[in-house]
């Protein structure tokens, strides 16, 4: 046993003469490019389970369109919009950042697709839908410590705090807009509130994909990207 074992380490050292264990043990820019493949899958399969879960209601929105409760739609493109923005956000991030792979990191994706599934199943039940976006948002920012934790960033420890005191603040105030509404939708429910509410976060969303894209084109500029 002993001998084996002894076998088995002279073989995995660099200097092995079978060439495929030496690819085996080499270590550089593939292991990055792996990991940042691997958590833009991870994110691919959790939001293509999220639009699959969508699909779902679809029926359900056009049998409330011929109820005339056609604000419900909007709830439905409000989540196809999220499903999105998450995508760009984990790709891009992946890109530029020192995203490396983590269990901790893994859990809050898994944590924020799951989420949008919640989101995409309650799309014709508003006040319960603010409350998915609640818990989305706070995923969000639960994935966001995470990274902060990690060191993301290739920038000073001074632009990664301010970076992220600026994420908390965004977010908490859209985490409250959605608390706020989810209680005023359960408590008094109106379709004028159901309007107001999905039209304020279709907003939001527009707002987030105008900033992603400046700091995607700003980026770009700053580290070369084609």
């Amino acid at each position: 046993m002993k001998a084996t074992y002894q076998n088995e380490e002279k073989d995995n050292k660099v200097g092995s003469k079978e060439p495929s264990k030496q690819l085996w043990i080499r270590r550089g820019e593939s292991d990055i490019e792996y990991q940042r493949q691997a958590q833009v899958t991870w994110w691919s399969i959790l939001g293509g389970l999220a639009v699959g879960v969508l699909l779902t209601q679809f029926p359900a929105i056009i049998e409330n369109l011929n109820r005339a409760h056609w604000q419900l739609f909007l709830y439905f493109f409000a989540s196809a919009l999220f499903i999105i923005l998450n995508w760009v956000n984990i790709s891009w991030g992946s890109l530029v950042l020192r995203a490396r792979l983590s269990i901790a990191r893994s859990i809050t994706t898994f944590f924020t697709g799951f989420s949008l599934s919640l989101l995409c199943l309650l799309v014709t039940k508003p006040s319960v839908w603010a409350f998915g976006v609640a818990f989305w948002i706070l995923c969000g920012m639960a994935q966001d410590f995470v990274e902060f934790r990690m060191g993301v960033t290739l920038k000073s420890i001074w632009h990664e705090k301010k970076a992220f005191s600026n994420q908390v603040i965004q977010m908490g105030v859209f985490l409250f807009i959605a608390i706020f509404f989810g209680i005023c939708l359960f408590l008094f429910p109106s379709q004028l509130l159901e309007l107001i509410f999905i039209l304020i976060v279709i907003a939001a969303a527009i707002f987030s994909f105008f900033s992603q894209h400046q700091i995607m084109e700003r980026e770009r500029k700053e580290g070369n990207i084609p």
